[in-house]
């Protein structure tokens, strides 16, 4: 049940950001030329310094949340995994949701990508110290 919650929210959340401010009377043309200004340029590389932020930050969300709810909770491991990939990739999203709102107006789905990485990443260190 906590998955599909899960996958819900963060359905929900892809889908509110990458359709904010979207037309839906232009054309399957327009909205890809949209989508493409919107959430896919071309000066946002797969490296460099922002991707490193996204991925370490992300990272240590994960692994922040996993830590703190294992010594202060008493929710199984398997609730606790999900609580903090939810936790993590909420952040991501919304840092996502705020970029589109400002000034810039751009959604990158590639800095969704690398959260989404950092997050695993923080999951495999967990389990390698446990």
């Amino acid at each position: 049940m906590l998955k599909l919650k899960f996958r819900l929210i963060v359905v929900f959340f892809l889908i509110s950001g990458l359709l904010a401010g979207q037309d839906f009377r232009q054309s399957e043309a327009d909205f890809l030329k949209s989508f493409k200004q919107n959430c896919w340029r071309e000066g946002d590389c797969w490296t460099g310094y922002d991707k490193l932020k996204h991925f370490s930050s992300s990272m240590y969300i994960f692994m922040t949340n996993y830590y703190y709810q294992d010594k202060y909770t008493k929710l199984s491991d398997q609730a606790i995994i999900a609580n903090s990939y939810a936790i993590s990739i909420s952040f991501g999203i919304g840092k996502e949701i705020l970029d589109f709102s400002g000034k810039n107006r751009y959604f990158s789905i590639k800095d969704l990508v690398i959260d989404s990485s950092g997050t695993v990443a923080g999951h495999i260190i967990v389990n390698s110290i446990k």
